[in-house]
Parts: structure tokens; sequence; C-alpha cells
């Protein structure tokens, strides 16, 4: 048997020793945050949700920024094949009178 757990060890055990270590195993528990309060968790999560509400604006702009973006680049390339297709109309035109 494990000499700590015996009937014997436990005899000498008191009523006061017995508070003074759950007090002492609440108090570490609060420090090193394995038991939290409630109002503490109230805090928390709504700082989360702050955070969390902020995240969201922040999405909603940045998904107009990039609708926006797409739709230059698209507007930008569209540009960018009307040029080359004249120049090249241009070139041929040109060619055409030089040959002829």
């Amino acid at each position: 048997m494990i000499p700590g757990l015996t009937p014997e060890a436990w005899n000498g055990v008191g009523v006061v020793t017995v508070l003074i270590l759950v007090v002492a195993y609440h108090a570490i528990a609060y420090i090193r945050g394995w038991l939290v309060p409630g109002r503490h968790h109230r805090e928390i999560v709504a700082a989360q949700d702050l955070r969390l509400a902020a995240a969201d604006d922040r999405d909603k702009a940045n998904a107009e920024t990039i609708r926006i973006q797409a739709q230059t680049i698209a507007e930008k390339n569209a540009v960018e094949l009307t040029t080359a297709h004249l120049l090249e109309s241009v070139r041929e035109l040109a060619q055409g009178k030089a040959g002829a």
C-alpha cells in the first residue's frame, strides 16, 4: 500500500489542515487561471465579441476593396485588348498601303 494513503497517516490530519489545503488549491487555481470567476469570464467574452465584430467590419471593407480592384483589373484588361487590336489593325493597314 502507498505510505501516504494509510489510515495512520490520515489520522493526524485535522479539519484546519484540510481547510488550508483547499484554500491553497483554490488560490493556486485562481492565480494560474484554472478557475475563472463569472464576472471575469463575462468580461473576456464581451471583449472577444467586440474583436469579432471589428473583424467582421474589416472583412466587409476588404470585400468591397477586392470587388473594386477586380472590376478595375477587368476594365484594364478590356482596354488593353482593344488597344492591341487597334494597333494590329493600324499595322495591317500600313503594311497594306506600303505593299500597294
